[in-house]
């Protein structure tokens, strides 16, 4: 199977089969869940704040007590941590040009796998396996994952599952990019539904491309370990100190680890610092992947940047060839329109919609291309 060859086939038969007479089966208690408690609600000055940290991560506590009308600046981490608390903030979390870090280039690979139910766990347990692996996206449909990897030979991980394919265990359809992801942060005074007539609307188009640079430096592995929290985790470095002696048994200085995300930030590896922000907390959320396929790249990358633009909804999205992934977090009303919203749009094929099967984490995972101690040797080498 080649690289590009992907999506092929309509999934109109998978998307059927989730229609009801009355619109989409989907878990309730799930997605749709309860009303929202006194505690969970909040405030306009919270929304505002979400609005502010969700365009810039990096503004002073003074500056957004000053801007939303808080008369004490320790308001604001007070306000966050409730937020994380409900959990609609997470971060903010670094995206790092890792093709910058070494001589090889880095690819991201995504991967469409449909398997028997029953092999649900052995599946699972193979593919958190294998290095390089970012995040397994359990879909609703009880035989299917979405996966990706970063690693420098996609055609290792074609390899490899083909090998999986080979023992009847899966089947797969993937694709490979260089592509960065772009992060659009909910508006929390927006509507919850997009507005479709805007799809084409005039916009600067973002540059998914990583910058071509290459600093002279030598990482070590410690260097390499920051860099995985920063991309999933934390900054934090007494919070860094703790996981590492708790979990992997190291015991690393604060000035060590200072040090290193010093390097980390100076080198100019860092892309962006962003928080991602849900528009409610994450199980009160409709979670899916779309993908869209398009012969103009241009047209593709100006639908995705435009949908949902000024909403109240989370979106990251990128491009693999013809093919564009974007990652939601929405209002479960949007369920029954997502389906038929491309269809009418010339140009733009709808080759899958995916929704979280789960907003617990048995069977979802999300990590770095950093792997814990067993793989960082491995890595390393991969690396260099």
């Amino acid at each position: 199977m080649q690289i590009h060859q992907f999506f092929e086939r309509n999934n109109r038969q998978d998307l059927e089969k989730m229609k009801i007479q009355n619109g989409f089966s989907f878990p309730q208690k799930e997605l749709r869940g309860k009303k929202m408690t006194k505690k969970e609600k909040i405030s306009r000055k919270e929304k505002q704040l979400l609005n502010i940290i969700g365009k810039d991560s990096q503004l002073s506590y003074k500056y957004i007590a000053s801007t939303i009308g808080y008369k004490r600046e320790n308001t604001i981490p007070k306000r966050i941590k409730k937020l994380r608390e409900l959990d609609i903030v997470r971060g903010p979390y670094c995206d790092i040009n890792l093709g910058a870090v070494g001589k090889n280039q880095v690819y991201n690979i995504y991967a469409d796998i449909a398997y028997s139910p029953e092999d649900r766990d052995l599946l699972f347990t193979l593919l958190k396996s294998i290095p390089g692996i970012r995040w397994i996206f359990p879909v609703q449909q009880e035989d299917r994952f979405f996966v990706q990897f970063q690693c420098n030979h996609y055609s290792i991980i074609g390899k490899l599952l083909k090998i999986v394919a080979q023992n009847h265990l899966i089947t797969y359809r993937m694709k490979a990019s260089k592509n960065r992801w772009i992060i659009m942060n909910p508006n929390f005074f927006g509507p919850p539904l997009p507005d479709t007539r805007s799809l084409f609307a005039h916009c600067t188009l973002p540059d998914l491309t990583y910058p071509r640079i290459h600093p002279d430096i030598k990482w070590t592995t410690t260097d390499l370990t920051c860099m995985q929290y920063l991309q999933v985790e934390t900054d934090s470095i007494n919070r860094i100190r703790n996981i590492e002696y708790k979990v992997y048994g190291n015991f690393w200085t604060y000035s060590q680890i200072q040090y290193s995300i010093r390097k980390i930030k100076t080198s100019g590896i860092i892309q962006s610092k962003e928080y991602h922000i849900s528009p409610y907390p994450r199980n009160k959320c409709c979670t899916f992947i779309l993908v869209l396929q398009a012969k103009q790249k241009k047209t593709l990358l100006r639908v995705l940047h435009n949908f949902g633009r000024g909403c109240r909804l989370h979106k990251s999205y990128t491009i693999a060839g013809d093919t564009g992934f974007l990652f939601c977090w929405a209002s479960p009303e949007i369920m029954p329109e997502i389906i038929t919203i491309f269809d009418a749009v010339e140009g733009i094929t709808t080759k899958g919609v995916y929704y979280l099967r789960t907003h617990s984490r048995r069977h979802y995972h999300k990590g770095s291309v950093l792997p814990p101690n067993s793989h960082r040797k491995v890595l390393v080498r991969a690396i260099f």
